[in-house]
């Protein structure tokens, strides 16, 4: 049989040795090429995911935010938490997966059960990832109040820059901000004042509701008998909402943090008593003195089922920040910070309006400081009625 080289010099560009020569060469580097071109397919094939393209947090965040191989993060975040890892960022990257692949309304359901069996403590990037998805999913009440507890956190240009990205992709921010919840969280950041983000033709009703939230913000800040308010004003605009009445009882009042746990708050005008402080329990025992001081849920029944209440509350805060909850009015939730150093009203009502009857409360961010001797706790003072036909906020 004719070796490889008589066949090459049969042909008639290829008589010379350095014709040969050449064409073997090429042939070499032609297989030497195909064969590192082929292993990394090989691998891949063999490998999954694959150890040339290791899925790190890094990389898992890129993907998602890219929606590209979506199930090898999944199976990824899925293994860190079943192998208990306690980074707060595994827990937001898998809330985030979950509103890319089956839409921010499943996200949201992620993130209130993530919450609600995983002790949070002062972690920013699971609240950052919420804040997101609820924006996404519309829920800007929840998002707004999210907000707040972020401000107290220090992080109000995280708010700022979700607001920015929807702004952008062509989410009307604008209408959103001035909504109740909106403008209560302006205020909040104190946006109105730095003149980042004014509210040029406020009037009526939404005018004594944003000033409203600016004298709840003074109100917090321990700011009411240095500020300049028109309290007569406020209260006889909002003759129904006993927020205002609360504020101006308060600034008649000579702040005293001692006794703020066990004064008597201000009576909410004609209001009727539905549910006193030990009517909420937790796994059936009573919450003593409605002193509520861990993660967890209590509930409470009204009398018979209404379509807005009035829960008379306080909270006392770490470094700052006050108790964030879930509230589900039978089964519909909504999220609400209670940032109140003494006894104040938080409305709430169903989004659809139907009547409700059970109240659950969830306290997702217990937390306690032994060097700097604070506790994170909440004390419930009543349940009562609001008045009929006051649509709130």
């Amino acid at each position: 049989m004719p070796r490889l080289s008589e066949w090459l010099s049969r042909i008639p560009f290829l008589k010379g040795r350095a014709s040969r020569c050449a064409l073997a060469a090429a042939a070499l580097t032609a297989v030497f090429g195909f064969g590192a071109a082929a292993i990394p397919l090989l691998a891949r094939s063999l490998f999954k995911p694959s150890w040339l393209d290791t899925i790190n947090m890094s990389a898992a965040r890129q993907f998602i935010e890219r929606g590209t191989r979506l199930k090898e993060v999944r199976r990824y975040l899925d293994q860190q938490i079943a192998h208990k890892n306690n980074n707060s960022v595994v827990y937001e990257l898998r809330g985030l997966l979950e509103a890319r692949t089956n839409g921010p309304p499943a996200g949201f359901d992620y993130f209130v059960r993530l919450l609600e069996q995983r002790p949070l403590q002062e972690e920013i990037p699971p609240l950052e990832g919420f804040a997101r998805v609820c924006a996404l999913a519309g829920r800007w009440d929840d998002f707004f109040a999210l907000g707040r507890l972020l401000v107290d956190y220090g992080e109000t240009d995280r708010v700022g820059a979700i607001l920015t990205e929807l702004s952008k992709a062509g989410n009307p921010v604008e209408k959103d901000l001035k909504s109740p919840a909106g403008m209560r969280y302006v205020a909040y950041a104190e946006w109105e004042t730095s003149g980042t983000l004014p509210f040029p033709g406020l009037s009526g009703d939404q005018a004594s509701l944003f000033r409203l939230w600016q004298l709840e913000r003074d109100f917090r800040l321990d700011r009411l008998r240095v500020a300049p308010a028109p309290y007569r004003d406020i209260a006889a605009q909002r003759p129904d909402d006993p927020r205002a009445a609360f504020l101006r009882y308060y600034r008649t009042q000579a702040p005293d943090p001692k006794a703020a746990k066990t004064a008597p708050p201000p009576p909410l005008s004609d209001a009727k008593p539905l549910l006193g402080p030990t009517d909420f329990s937790r796994n059936g025992k009573q919450l003593p003195d409605g002193m509520w001081v861990s993660n967890g849920a209590c509930e409470a029944r009204l009398p018979e089922p209404g379509e807005s209440v009035w829960l008379l509350a306080q909270g006392t805060p770490v470094l700052g920040v006050y108790p964030l909850i879930f509230v589900k009015l039978d089964d519909e939730l909504s999220i609400h910070y209670l940032h109140f150093p003494r006894p104040f009203p938080e409305f709430l009502a169903r989004r659809d309006g139907k009547p409700f009857q059970r109240i659950t409360v969830v306290f997702v961010n217990d937390f306690n400081d032994p060097d700097l001797k604070q506790d994170r706790n909440i004390l419930f003072r009543g349940v009562y009625a609001a008045a009929p036909g006051f649509a709130g906020p």
